[in-house]
């Protein structure tokens, strides 16, 4: 199909304006591309792309034996979560002459970083208090890991309501200060829990 006649295809379906946010130069390419994605973005005719967005997202933290019920009240306080899948940080390198060879290194995944706010009644902290309490018991002594590594869930929607990715993170645990205070008059700012937990895994698409 003529890339004009492509284009005016976009047009009728709505799709104009978002190509015309690229450079001119990718503007052909992004057309290429829609024409081989539009049997599967509009499979009912629709007229806008169902795109995932960085506001439509839920975090599931795992229940704590201490403080039942918990865990629904303190997830839906969390306002951003950052996270990595596994990636290689270093690539072991071989000089062959005057070439380099590149071998597979080891594989590390970043820790999960979640920010919620903070309510009068503090029970997001009280929460990850207790969530870190499982580490070492009562005589002092590190706990089973299967104790205090929990799974922590994040969902993801569409426009529509319905998921469109789920991640399972395995073998989670805070790792960072729980005491984390920046006060100050100079603004009026609510004030924000930062929490940053180790990763051993991490599944996408599996409840």
């Amino acid at each position: 199909m003529p890339l004009n006649k492509l284009g005016n295809m976009m047009e009728s379906r709505g799709l104009w304006e978002i190509g015309s946010r690229v450079p001119e130069a990718w503007r052909d390419v992004a057309y290429v591309g829609a024409k081989t994605a539009l049997g599967l973005l509009f499979p009912d005719g629709s007229r806008r792309w169902n795109l995932q967005r960085d506001y439509n997202w839920e975090l599931l933290l795992p229940a704590i034996p201490s403080l039942p019920d918990a865990e629904m009240a303190v997830s839906g306080y969390c306002q951003a979560v950052e996270f990595s899948d596994y990636g290689m940080s270093e690539v072991s390198k071989i000089r062959y002459g005057p070439y380099r060879r590149g071998y597979a290194g080891f594989y590390d995944i970043g820790n999960l970083i979640m920010t919620f706010l903070k309510p009068a009644e503090d029970i997001v902290s009280e929460y990850f208090m207790a969530w870190k309490d499982l580490i070492v018991d009562g005589n002092g002594f590190y706990s089973p890991k299967n104790v205090y590594a929990k799974p922590v869930r994040v969902r993801l929607y569409g426009r529509d309501g319905a998921d469109m990715d789920r991640f399972v993170f395995e073998g989670v645990f805070p790792v960072s200060p729980l005491a984390q205070h920046a006060l100050s008059y100079k603004s009026e700012e609510v004030v924000e829990f930062k929490i940053e937990c180790n990763v051993d895994w991490l599944a996408r698409n599996e409840e």
